[in-house]
């Protein structure tokens, strides 16, 4: 496994101290007893139970990928877009992430099924232009392969820089576009 920092959620080393990305100091994170292992929807591996910046997930061993469960992917992407706004208004910067996204098209097509029901997933193209496409189970979660969290907050963040947005924008869209899919 590999330490998630809960900042500009940057993939570092298990061993590391601080983040290579943002470097904020890594803190001990408890480790969550209540909830449930799944089995891992790319290698089926078991997912255990883990902990970024306060927010329960399931990341598996094998293939780094994370299980999101329910909206808690969004609780993830506003803590980044709250961080960099923090971030710019403490040193008058923004920084820029570390992953540029990729172009969907040149990808293999895989269709994940969700640990919970067992049901495929809807592949959907975060923010309908990032290049990171993610899995989402409009009933239970969303799963992210190996560095998509990262990509997908390195463009938030980019765009937060870009266009200014306000605190808890990502949240709104993101709800009004699961809407419009889910209706689709």
């Amino acid at each position: 496994p590999s330490l998630i920092c809960p900042e500009c959620f940057a993939r570092n080393q298990e061993s590391a101290r601080f983040c290579a990305g943002c470097g904020v100091g890594f803190q001990p994170e408890p480790i969550p007893s209540q909830a449930k292992e799944w089995p891992c929807p790319a290698c089926n591996g078991l997912m255990p139970v883990r902990s970024i910046g306060g927010i329960e997930i399931n990341e598996c061993s094998n293939c780094q990928g994370l299980w999101i469960p329910g909206e808690r992917f969004d609780e993830l992407m506003d803590r980044a877009c709250e961080t960099a706004l923090q971030s710019q208004q403490e040193k008058g910067w923004s920084q820029s992430p570390r992953c540029s996204s990729s172009n969907p098209s040149t990808e293999k097509i895989v269709y994940r099924k969700c640990p919970v029901c067992d049901r495929a997933m809807q592949r959907t193209n975060f923010q309908k232009r990032s290049g990171v496409i993610i899995d989402r189970c409009h009933a239970h979660g969303t799963w992210l392969d190996a560095d998509e969290l990262e990509c997908a907050a390195g463009y938030i963040l980019e765009s937060q820089r870009r266009a200014g947005f306000a605190r808890g924008n990502f949240r709104r869209q993101n709800k009004a576009q699961i809407r419009r899919e889910a209706e689709a």
